[in-house]
Parts: structure tokens; sequence; C-alpha cells
């Protein structure tokens, strides 16, 4: 008997019904004490059901790090997570939303998760990315890449600085009054 298309489209329909309905895994990434600037990258997270998958991170008392960071699913016409989504949490408390937008590149999507430049101090932290992966075929279905960059913080100019600063200003108005 040969499979008409209306009879795949059925079965390729129940094959994500079922896996929608699977039960989500969770997989935790840790990625220890963060000490000095750089890139952590993670790829090839092949997810074949729906996930919420946790980094997690801490800074060292007395550092401080500008972080962004950004998770997105490859082009493909044979798989792709368009749910892709994703927050970076401190304890019980979400620090950053990620903005989750799909990437069109024709003729096939993208779904990227991004995360603003934000300052994070001494503490633990746990990025949760989260989705439900999708194929044309049977087996394991997607994957998506993880890129967190940590740089070196601004600099905070100390209290006494910004007195020294004010004082150097009033002598420069003082000696503009007093060549006039």
């Amino acid at each position: 008997m040969t499979s008409t298309p209306l009879r795949r489209h059925a079965a390729a329909l129940g094959c994500v019904a079922l896996m929608a309905a699977a039960q989500a895994r969770a997989d935790t990434f840790d990625l220890g004490t963060i000490s000095a600037p750089g890139l952590h990258p993670f790829s090839d997270l092949t997810r074949s059901q729906p996930f919420e998958d946790v980094f997690t991170f801490t800074i060292a008392a007395g550092d401080a790090f500008e972080f962004h960071g950004t998770a997105s699913t490859p082009f493909s016409n044979r798989f792709w997570i368009f749910n892709l989504d994703g927050r970076l949490d401190r304890g019980n408390v979400t620090v950053l939303e990620g903005d989750s937008q799909t990437v069109w590149m024709p003729p096939f999507p993208r779904q990227d998760v991004t995360f603003a430049s934000t300052l994070l101090t001494a503490g633990s932290y746990a990025l949760h990315l989260w989705g439900t992966p999708t194929s044309a075929f049977p087996g394991p279905t997607s994957v998506y890449d993880v890129a967190l960059v940590f740089n070196v913080a601004p600099a905070v100019p100390e209290p006494a600085a910004f007195a020294l600063m004010a004082l150097g200003l009033a002598g420069v108005v003082a000696a503009s009054r007093r060549r006039h």
C-alpha cells in the first residue's frame, strides 16, 4: 500500500503531538565560578522533547562582570525550536528576561534568544533556556548553541573621585572669574 501525502502529513502531526505531550527534559550545566572575563560557548545540545536547560554559575565576592548572552537554533529545513526562550535568575528573582525572536533567512527560520548587557555582581546565577523541538523526521530533532560573554565591568568612580572632580571644576571656575 502506498502512502498518500495526506497520510504522511497526519503521521508527522501525530509525531509532533506525541513529542509535545512528552515529559519536559531538564539538564543542568554548572559553569563554576566566573573569575575572569571570557566567552563560554556551548553547542550540539541535541533535544528531541520539550526541555528546560539550566546553566548555573557563580561570581566570586569582590568581582563584577558585564554579562550578555545569546542562544540560537541553526537554520534548517529539517528541525527547529520555534519557542526557544529564556531568563536569568539570581536566587528566586528574575534579573533579565531573554528577548526571543524568529530570524528568517529564506527559506529557513532560526530562533534566537538574546540577553541585553547587564552588570552582575557577586552571587549565584541560573540561566534558564526552554523550548519544544520539532522535526520533519523521527529521532533526535534539534540543537541550539549558547554563547555567554563576561567582560570586565566598567569602573565605578569612588565618592572621593567625585569630590576631587568637583574641587577641580570649582578651581577652573574661580580662575576663569579672576581673569574677567
